[in-house]
């Protein structure tokens, strides 16, 4: 998973949440910590994640086995 560090893209009540993915459904959830850790899905990319950071560029990488995912605002 991955912390999200502040800032654009992404708009205001998405920052600051962390976010993790499912290996099996590749699904990616995001945990609101602002509100109480509610966690919510966020996107669908396809299985097999197997790690996630977010870029100098504020978006969201999604690293599959089968390849990399970029998402730059929900």
């Amino acid at each position: 998973g991955a912390f999200h560090p502040g800032g654009a893209p992404f708009p205001p009540g998405y920052r600051g949440s962390y976010y993790f993915g499912d290996y099996v459904s590749g699904e990616i959830f995001r945990m609101d910590l602002a509100n109480g850790n509610a966690v919510s899905a966020f996107a669908r990319t396809g299985n097999s994640i197997v790690a996630m950071l977010f870029g100098n560029d504020g978006a969201l990488y999604v690293l599959r086995t089968s390849g990399v995912t970029r998402i730059s605002a929900p």
